[in-house]
């Protein structure tokens, strides 16, 4: 987990690179990687300002969980909405995933 910002390219020049654009600054983002070193997936969390992955937790049934800070608002991975809205300057979030790294909706 971490963060990127304008267009960011993983695993660039194989096959199976993916290219994301943050929606502002800093988008916080978390990226799954074989043993081999392959990426397997990659998400953003979109946020029209600045926002950043601080940690990440995975459990023998594979769930994520994922911590971070935003201003303004935050959207996981396939939101047609903001699903967090800071309150006043940076907040905190923290997120579990599934084993893909897709929030249950």
């Amino acid at each position: 987990t971490g963060w990127m910002q304008e267009t960011t390219t993983f695993n660039a020049g194989a096959p199976d690179s993916t290219q994301l654009t943050s929606a502002g600054e800093t988008d916080p983002v978390l990226a799954r990687y074989d043993s081999a070193g392959a990426i397997q997936w990659v998400r953003h969390f979109s946020n029209p300002s600045w926002g950043a992955g601080y940690g990440v937790s995975v459990q023998a049934n594979g769930r994520i969980f994922v911590a971070g800070s935003f201003d303004d608002e935050l959207s996981f991975p396939g939101a047609a909405t903001p699903d967090l809205i800071a309150s006043t300057g940076s907040s905190l979030f923290v997120a579990q995933l599934d084993a893909d790294g897709n929030l249950p909706r």
